[in-house]
């Protein structure tokens, strides 16, 4: 398991260790959390992107591509 180091106030650090606060696990859950929203987000602009190529496709031509995978199972 990889290692990262944070630097926070001294003042920061204390409230979270007087309040009980796994630092360590919160940091984790936010980083995890940040990766997934930025997937998310590309994962969206993927859709976007494929959805304005195929609306430039006409619709005969999608049909006839739907015919033919069927056609050779």
């Amino acid at each position: 398991m990889a290692s990262i180091t944070v630097r926070i106030s001294d003042e920061l650090k204390k409230e979270l260790q007087d309040s009980g606060i796994n630092i360590s696990e919160v940091t984790r859950k936010a980083l995890k959390a940040e990766v997934k929203k930025i997937q998310e987000q590309r994962a969206r602009e993927a859709a976007q992107e494929l959805s304005k190529l195929l609306s430039e496709v006409p619709d005969e031509e999608i049909i006839k591509a739907i015919r033919e995978t069927r056609d050779q199972r």
